[in-house]
């Protein structure tokens, strides 16, 4: 018979509340050796004590089989923790790997100590993250108290898509508490993963009711709750007094809590909790009336209509990431003040045309129109809203925005802003940034020496591209400002490459440099005197440098 969310939590429940005991300190013992035939005695009297004492055996190795296996998926589950932990601590030491990268170094350290090939440990992994799964949702309880069938579960996924981490969620306080009333040695299989082997429920699981949709727990007075969990599809207001004279049976003394917690199965009502108290109903009867009033709740979306984006292959996630964080042109970015803040976001051709129209002249010994290039921004096809679904997605796709994207800034200000707001770790997967203005006020200009500090971080840059004006002449004033402004971008670099001069090869100036007088006798070319410029302004920069 196939399995399902129902028998996966039908087998927990049966385990649980069954007669077989999750005993650590259980051991055989040697006088129970002389019940097994050895070599010369095939066979023994087997009287009734005989017997008995072979049947206590086979129990006891049901129950270390069980402590065995119990402690095993425990383990395995609390692999996968150290395992992602392990990666974000590669993937810090090293941050130009990628997440593909950095998860494969930690497989790699892994079969060295396990002695499994890589594709023995992915095999294992996707059965140890399914039991992880269940441990995040029914807690530890869950992944003890499943018995042998959860390896088929894990391996097959069996009932994750049909609501079995939703109903885990719900019976896990219950189980909790039956647990520890029940098999009071069980939280000893949680030493070796750190967990606590303290107790939170004593007593008999009578002792303890639970309610609410926030799983409270409560203990009445003299421990007599007589909490009845019905497992059928009671309908709204039915009369269940026929069970009072069995729940009751055996109590002396007053002061009995009559308190039913009736729990359907049905599909109608398997999100809805109930609470009758007869003495209340007895004295308020109007209240019965509400009972029957359908209540309306949001509910959520069922497990099996969710699309199971994070099951997806790595390869596949990824693939998705580029589709939806790449851009095929420079994304634009202007600096904004919202809430008192400095903040940046998409510009469009209206800013960063704005300052190109104002002084467009320069001085470099008489009168020179300076060349001035129309600036079409095209506004970048991405949804980087993707990133904000959750924290893994936002761990992984982060690199792939920052480090496959080129980003070009208004000005020093708008770059101080984006270094600041993505972090250092973020500016080290930039890879191509471009300057579109350097700019035209003094408070703006002063901007440039903050901007290049902020962006030491971006170490693996590999273009940085001053697409405007900085200095009039051949280069020399550009790579003096460059190097007054930018030296702790330039220094950090040469740390990183051991080369002194290696940040100068991954600057770029554009055609703003040049100036073109009104009557002039030179017939060389634009991009030859662009040359000639960028080899002056390289030659000044690496003797600034001491390269």
């Amino acid at each position: 018979m196939p399995r399902s969310a129902t028998t996966v939590t039908a087998s927990l429940r049966k385990t649980v509340y069954g007669p077989v005991t999750i005993d650590p300190t259980a051991n055989f013992e040697e006088s129970d050796a002389s019940l097994f035939p050895t070599e010369h005695s095939s066979s023994c009297r087997m009287d009734e004590n005989t017997f008995a004492q072979m049947n206590a055996i086979c129990l006891k190795a049901t129950t270390l089989s069980k402590f065995a296996r119990a402690l095993e998926v425990v383990v395995q589950a609390h692999w996968i923790d150290c395992y992602d932990a392990r990666i974000e601590v590669i993937a810090e030491e090293n941050p130009r790997l990628s997440p593909t990268e950095a998860r494969m170094a930690g497989l790699v350290e892994a079969c060295t100590t396990l002695g499994w090939t890589q594709k023995e440990l992915r095999n294992r992994m996707m059965i140890r993250r399914s039991c992880k799964e269940i441990k995040d949702a029914g807690g530890q309880v869950s992944l003890v108290f499943t018995g042998s069938g959860i390896y088929s579960t894990c391996k097959y996924r069996i009932g994750f898509e049909d609501g079995l981490l939703q109903h885990l969620r719900r019976i896990r306080a219950p189980l909790e508490v039956a647990a520890d009333t029940l098999h009071p040695t069980w939280r000893q299989l949680l030493t070796p993963v750190g967990g606590s082997t303290q107790r939170r429920y004593t007593g008999h699981p009578h002792d303890w009711v639970v309610e609410g949709e926030k799983d409270l727990v409560a203990r009445c007075p003299r421990g007599k709750n007589n909490g009845l969990f019905t497992r059928r599809a009671f309908g709204r207001g039915k009369a269940i007094g026929e069970f009072v004279g069995l729940v009751t049976k055996g109590i002396e003394g007053g002061g009995c809590h009559n308190r039913w917690k009736c729990e359907s199965e049905s599909e109608n009502e398997a999100n809805e909790d109930e609470t009758y108290d007869s003495e209340k109903e007895a004295t308020q009867p109007s209240k019965r009336a509400k009972l029957n009033t359908p209540v309306t709740k949001s509910r959520e979306l069922p497990r099996k209509k969710m699309f199971p984006f994070m099951s997806l292959p790595s390869e596949v996630k990824n693939m998705i990431y580029n589709y939806a964080l790449t851009s095929e042109c420079e994304i634009p970015l202007v600096s904004r003040s919202k809430g008192y803040r400095h903040t940046i976001e998409l510009g469009d051709t209206d800013s960063f045309q704005s300052f190109r129209r104002r002084a467009q002249r320069c001085w470099d010994g008489e009168y020179f129109p300076r060349r001035v290039a129309a600036i079409t921004i095209i506004r970048p096809s991405f949804a980087p809203t993707i990133i904000a679904l959750n924290r893994e997605i936002h761990t992984q796709a982060q690199p792939i925005l920052y480090g496959a994207n080129a980003f070009a800034l208004k000005d020093p200000k708008a770059l101080l802003a984006f270094c600041a707001n993505i972090g250092p770790k973020n500016c080290a997967y930039l890879q191509e940034v471009s300057l579109k203005h350097w700019g035209n006020t003094v408070v703006r200009r002063a901007m440039g020496h903050p901007a290049f500090a902020m962006l030491a971080s971006a170490v693996n840059l590999k273009n940085l591209n001053l697409d405007c004006w900085i200095c009039p002449g051949d280069g020399l004033g550009t790579a003096r400002q460059l190097f007054r402004d930018g030296h702790n971008w330039l220094e950090a670099v040469a740390t990183k490459e051991g080369r002194r001069d290696a940040a100068v090869d991954l600057v770029q100036i554009g055609m703003q440099h040049i100036a073109r007088p009104r009557v002039s006798t030179d017939h060389t070319t634009d991009e030859e005197k662009l040359d000639k410029m960028t080899d002056a302004f390289q030659a000044e920069l690496r003797r600034l440098l001491k390269a």
